[in-house]
Protein backbone atom coordinates (compact mmCIF):
# COMPACT_ATOMS: atom_id res chain seq x y z
CA UNK A 1 0.00 0.00 0.00
CA UNK A 2 1.85 3.08 -1.16
CA UNK A 3 1.66 5.41 1.76
CA UNK A 4 0.17 8.65 -0.16
CA UNK A 5 -2.88 6.00 -0.33
CA UNK A 6 -2.78 6.26 3.61
CA UNK A 7 -4.82 8.85 6.04
CA UNK A 8 -3.55 8.32 9.04
CA UNK A 9 -6.35 8.73 12.30
CA UNK A 10 -6.07 10.37 15.74
CA UNK A 11 -7.41 8.28 17.67
CA UNK A 12 -6.13 5.39 20.55
CA UNK A 13 -8.19 2.64 21.67
CA UNK A 14 -6.51 0.49 24.87
CA UNK A 15 -5.68 -3.33 24.58
CA UNK A 16 -9.01 -3.49 26.78
CA UNK A 17 -11.16 -1.80 24.45
CA UNK A 18 -11.13 2.07 26.33
CA UNK A 19 -10.49 4.78 24.17
CA UNK A 20 -7.53 6.29 25.22
CA UNK A 21 -7.57 9.92 23.40
CA UNK A 22 -11.30 10.01 21.63
CA UNK A 23 -12.48 9.94 18.16
CA UNK A 24 -13.76 13.81 17.63
CA UNK A 25 -16.55 14.72 15.14
CA UNK A 26 -13.94 16.97 13.85
CA UNK A 27 -11.12 14.12 13.01
CA UNK A 28 -14.12 12.06 11.65
CA UNK A 29 -14.71 14.74 8.86
CA UNK A 30 -11.12 15.66 8.79
CA UNK A 31 -10.69 11.78 7.88
CA UNK A 32 -13.48 11.96 5.65
CA UNK A 33 -12.78 14.79 3.76
CA UNK A 34 -9.07 13.55 3.27
CA UNK A 35 -10.27 10.00 1.95
CA UNK A 36 -12.76 11.88 -0.41
CA UNK A 37 -9.81 13.29 -2.07
CA UNK A 38 -8.09 9.81 -2.75
CA UNK A 39 -10.80 8.98 -5.28
CA UNK A 40 -10.81 5.48 -3.60
CA UNK A 41 -12.71 2.51 -5.41
CA UNK A 42 -12.57 0.76 -1.93
CA UNK A 43 -11.87 1.97 1.71
CA UNK A 44 -9.78 -0.37 4.43
CA UNK A 45 -10.23 0.69 8.11
CA UNK A 46 -7.42 -0.81 10.31
CA UNK A 47 -7.17 0.67 13.70
CA UNK A 48 -4.74 -0.60 16.93
CA UNK A 49 -6.63 -2.69 19.48
CA UNK A 50 -9.89 -2.36 17.15
CA UNK A 51 -11.07 -6.40 17.97
CA UNK A 52 -10.99 -4.71 21.52
CA UNK A 53 -13.28 -2.03 20.93
CA UNK A 54 -14.73 -1.13 17.23
CA UNK A 55 -16.35 1.62 18.51
CA UNK A 56 -13.62 4.28 16.01
CA UNK A 57 -13.78 2.00 13.51
CA UNK A 58 -17.62 1.85 13.26
CA UNK A 59 -18.08 5.34 13.08
CA UNK A 60 -15.58 6.48 10.79
CA UNK A 61 -17.46 3.64 8.17
CA UNK A 62 -20.51 5.15 8.93
CA UNK A 63 -19.13 8.90 7.76
CA UNK A 64 -17.59 7.06 5.07
CA UNK A 65 -20.66 5.42 3.58
CA UNK A 66 -21.30 8.58 1.67
CA UNK A 67 -18.74 8.01 -1.01
CA UNK A 68 -20.76 5.29 -1.83
CA UNK A 69 -17.83 2.59 -2.13
CA UNK A 70 -17.24 -0.68 -0.59
CA UNK A 71 -15.77 -0.73 3.32
CA UNK A 72 -13.84 -2.76 4.90
CA UNK A 73 -13.56 -3.11 8.57
CA UNK A 74 -10.54 -5.32 10.44
CA UNK A 75 -12.85 -4.95 13.31
CA UNK A 76 -15.31 -6.83 11.22
CA UNK A 77 -13.15 -9.04 9.20
CA UNK A 78 -10.75 -10.36 11.64
CA UNK A 79 -11.32 -9.12 15.22
CA UNK A 80 -8.40 -10.65 16.57
CA UNK A 81 -4.66 -9.53 18.18
CA UNK A 82 -1.25 -8.99 15.57
CA UNK A 83 -1.79 -5.50 14.30
CA UNK A 84 0.08 -6.15 11.10
CA UNK A 85 -1.37 -9.39 9.66
CA UNK A 86 -5.03 -7.68 10.62
CA UNK A 87 -3.98 -4.89 8.85
CA UNK A 88 -2.70 -6.62 5.73
CA UNK A 89 -5.38 -8.78 5.31
CA UNK A 90 -8.15 -5.63 5.77
CA UNK A 91 -6.35 -4.17 2.74
CA UNK A 92 -6.18 -7.14 0.87
CA UNK A 93 -9.60 -7.62 1.27
CA UNK A 94 -10.49 -4.15 0.14
CA UNK A 95 -8.37 -4.26 -2.41
CA UNK A 96 -10.72 -7.22 -4.43
CA UNK A 97 -13.91 -6.35 -2.87
CA UNK A 98 -15.20 -4.12 -5.94
CA UNK A 99 -13.72 -6.84 -8.48
CA UNK A 100 -15.26 -9.25 -6.81
CA UNK A 101 -18.81 -7.72 -6.23
CA UNK A 102 -18.96 -6.69 -9.94
CA UNK A 103 -18.19 -10.30 -11.02
CA UNK A 104 -20.97 -11.96 -8.40
CA UNK A 105 -23.46 -9.47 -9.05
CA UNK A 106 -23.09 -10.24 -12.98
CA UNK A 107 -23.11 -13.85 -12.20
CA UNK A 108 -26.30 -14.06 -10.06
CA UNK A 109 -27.54 -11.75 -12.74
CA UNK A 110 -27.47 -14.43 -15.43
CA UNK A 111 -27.98 -17.22 -13.33
CA UNK A 112 -30.74 -15.97 -11.05
CA UNK A 113 -32.14 -19.59 -10.74
CA UNK A 114 -29.42 -22.10 -8.76
CA UNK A 115 -27.97 -21.50 -5.48
CA UNK A 116 -24.60 -20.44 -6.30
CA UNK A 117 -21.71 -21.11 -3.95
CA UNK A 118 -18.13 -20.00 -3.91
CA UNK A 119 -15.14 -22.40 -2.79
CA UNK A 120 -12.87 -20.42 0.01
CA UNK A 121 -9.37 -21.06 0.69
CA UNK A 122 -9.93 -23.60 3.40
CA UNK A 123 -11.56 -26.10 1.00
CA UNK A 124 -14.80 -25.45 1.35
CA UNK A 125 -17.57 -23.22 -0.17
CA UNK A 126 -19.68 -19.71 1.19
CA UNK A 127 -22.38 -18.11 0.09
CA UNK A 128 -22.30 -15.48 -2.72
CA UNK A 129 -23.33 -12.22 0.08
CA UNK A 130 -20.45 -13.42 2.35
CA UNK A 131 -18.09 -14.08 -0.17
CA UNK A 132 -18.86 -10.32 -1.81
CA UNK A 133 -18.34 -8.86 1.76
CA UNK A 134 -15.37 -11.20 2.44
CA UNK A 135 -13.57 -12.12 -0.60
CA UNK A 136 -10.02 -12.38 1.12
CA UNK A 137 -11.20 -16.10 2.33
CA UNK A 138 -10.85 -16.71 -1.73
CA UNK A 139 -7.35 -15.70 -2.68
CA UNK A 140 -6.34 -19.21 -2.22
CA UNK A 141 -9.41 -20.96 -3.34
CA UNK A 142 -7.59 -22.51 -6.76
CA UNK A 143 -5.10 -24.13 -4.63
CA UNK A 144 -7.49 -25.67 -2.17
CA UNK A 145 -9.76 -26.84 -4.66
CA UNK A 146 -6.97 -28.86 -6.56
CA UNK A 147 -6.76 -30.69 -3.53
CA UNK A 148 -9.80 -31.02 -2.54
CA UNK A 149 -10.59 -32.44 -6.19
CA UNK A 150 -7.36 -35.06 -5.91
CA UNK A 151 -8.04 -36.01 -2.45
CA UNK A 152 -11.56 -36.99 -4.12
CA UNK A 153 -9.88 -39.18 -6.43
CA UNK A 154 -7.54 -40.90 -4.16
CA UNK A 155 -10.63 -42.17 -2.18
CA UNK A 156 -11.97 -43.55 -5.37
CA UNK A 157 -8.61 -45.01 -6.43
CA UNK A 158 -8.59 -46.73 -2.48
CA UNK A 159 -6.08 -44.42 -0.97
CA UNK A 160 -6.72 -42.49 2.20
CA UNK A 161 -3.24 -40.83 2.29
CA UNK A 162 -1.95 -39.35 -0.30
CA UNK A 163 0.10 -36.52 -1.91
CA UNK A 164 -1.39 -33.62 -3.73
CA UNK A 165 0.14 -32.34 -6.85
CA UNK A 166 -1.47 -29.13 -8.52
CA UNK A 167 1.21 -27.75 -11.73
CA UNK A 168 -0.84 -24.78 -12.78
CA UNK A 169 0.56 -21.84 -15.25
CA UNK A 170 3.13 -20.46 -13.12
CA UNK A 171 3.89 -22.73 -9.95
CA UNK A 172 3.58 -26.43 -9.27
CA UNK A 173 1.87 -27.38 -5.44
CA UNK A 174 1.57 -30.22 -3.26
CA UNK A 175 -0.50 -30.65 -0.19
CA UNK A 176 -0.44 -33.81 2.10
CA UNK A 177 -4.08 -35.66 2.62
CA UNK A 178 -3.95 -38.12 5.44
CA UNK A 179 -7.33 -40.11 5.66
CA UNK A 180 -8.75 -38.78 2.96
CA UNK A 181 -8.77 -35.18 3.92
CA UNK A 182 -6.21 -32.52 3.75
CA UNK A 183 -5.74 -30.85 7.38
CA UNK A 184 -6.78 -26.98 7.39
CA UNK A 185 -5.01 -24.54 9.49
CA UNK A 186 -7.56 -22.44 11.58
CA UNK A 187 -5.29 -18.99 10.92
CA UNK A 188 -2.44 -19.84 8.53
CA UNK A 189 -0.09 -16.84 7.19
CA UNK A 190 0.74 -16.98 3.81
CA UNK A 191 2.89 -14.94 1.42
CA UNK A 192 0.84 -14.40 -2.44
CA UNK A 193 2.18 -12.63 -5.85
CA UNK A 194 -0.07 -9.79 -6.78
CA UNK A 195 -0.86 -11.70 -10.62
CA UNK A 196 1.63 -12.56 -13.09
CA UNK A 197 1.18 -9.42 -15.29
CA UNK A 198 2.28 -7.35 -11.95
CA UNK A 199 5.63 -7.33 -10.48
CA UNK A 200 6.22 -10.07 -7.83
CA UNK A 201 5.64 -8.90 -4.44
CA UNK A 202 4.94 -10.73 -1.23
CA UNK A 203 1.80 -10.36 0.17
CA UNK A 204 0.63 -11.49 3.88
CA UNK A 205 -2.91 -12.62 5.29
CA UNK A 206 -4.49 -14.36 7.91
CA UNK A 207 -6.82 -16.44 6.87
CA UNK A 208 -7.95 -20.41 7.41
CA UNK A 209 -6.57 -22.31 4.57
CA UNK A 210 -5.57 -25.50 2.94
CA UNK A 211 -1.47 -26.10 3.93
CA UNK A 212 -0.71 -25.87 0.46
CA UNK A 213 3.27 -25.75 -0.34
CA UNK A 214 4.15 -24.17 -3.81
CA UNK A 215 7.72 -26.49 -4.52
CA UNK A 216 8.86 -25.38 -8.30
CA UNK A 217 7.61 -23.59 -10.91
CA UNK A 218 4.46 -24.63 -13.33
CA UNK A 219 4.29 -25.88 -16.86
CA UNK A 220 4.27 -22.10 -18.35
CA UNK A 221 7.97 -22.07 -17.46
CA UNK A 222 10.47 -22.05 -20.30
CA UNK A 223 14.02 -22.89 -20.88
CA UNK A 224 16.26 -20.30 -22.40
CA UNK A 225 19.49 -19.30 -22.05
CA UNK A 226 21.68 -16.41 -21.39
CA UNK A 227 22.70 -13.87 -23.84
CA UNK A 228 25.68 -13.25 -21.30
CA UNK A 229 29.43 -14.80 -21.12
CA UNK A 230 28.10 -18.02 -20.85
CA UNK A 231 25.68 -19.61 -22.95
CA UNK A 232 23.93 -21.69 -19.36
CA UNK A 233 20.12 -22.71 -19.81
CA UNK A 234 18.04 -20.83 -17.28
CA UNK A 235 14.78 -21.62 -16.35
CA UNK A 236 11.91 -19.29 -15.92
CA UNK A 237 8.30 -18.56 -15.73
CA UNK A 238 6.76 -17.18 -19.46
CA UNK A 239 3.42 -15.64 -18.23
CA UNK A 240 3.29 -12.47 -19.89
CA UNK A 241 5.00 -9.31 -17.39
CA UNK A 242 5.37 -11.81 -14.46
CA UNK A 243 9.03 -11.33 -12.54
CA UNK A 244 10.54 -13.36 -10.74
CA UNK A 245 11.79 -12.79 -7.56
Amino acid sequence: MPHDRVVTVIERTSPDGQAVIALTDEEIGRVVRQVQRLKPESVAISLLFSYAGNEHERRLADALTTLNVPITRSSVLLPEFREFERASTCVLNAAIEPVMRRYLSNLTARLPGPTITVMTSGGGTAGVDFVAAAPVHTLLSGPAAGVVAAGAVARGAGFEDAIALDMGGTSTDVCLIKAGQPEVSARSRRRFRTGCRRPARARWTTCSSVPVATVTMGRSATTRRWAAARAAPLAGPACPGYTPE
